[in-house]
């Protein structure tokens, strides 16, 4: 629950990632999302900081989290959508903002399946002759 006196402090772009702004309420720093938010959200010093507000916040936050967390591993090395999902499972992002966000990764052709594939079986095949059966296997594994 929140105060209903409480009131937006601050809306600041991070320096390490001017993408992303911090918003503190009352002085105290509650989160930080992507800079589109802050109009649809209307965050801005000064506004209150209704249930409502707070609760569209955390969703924007969380959503924000997995997505940064998504592009990291995708930077890392290409994956399946599955190994995505079970990935950021596992890392304990919620289910339906990975859902949001796998979508999103699809729309934007940042997240494809069949490329995946085609990847993984040319470096498959780039290191040493293999079976199909074997290609078959190691692309189900992915």
């Amino acid at each position: 629950m929140t105060n209903p006196a409480s009131r937006i402090t601050s809306v600041r772009p991070l320096p390490s990632d001017p993408g992303t702004v911090s918003v503190r309420v009352d002085g105290r720093v509650v989160g930080r999302v992507a800079v589109e938010m802050v109009d649809r959200l209307a965050l801005a010093p000064g506004a209150s900081w209704s249930t409502e507000r707070a609760a569209a916040f955390a969703r924007a936050a969380a959503t924000d989290a997995t997505r940064r967390a998504a592009l990291g591993c995708l930077r890392r090395r290409s994956r399946s959508t599955a190994s995505l999902r079970a990935w950021l499972t596992e890392r304990g992002h919620d289910i339906g903002v990975i859902a949001e966000v796998i979508g999103d990764l699809h729309a934007r052709g940042l997240l494809d399946d069949e490329r995946h594939g085609r990847d993984l079986a040319r470096a498959l095949l780039a290191r040493r002759p293999a079976a199909w059966r074997f290609l078959v296997e190691r692309l189900e594994q992915s």
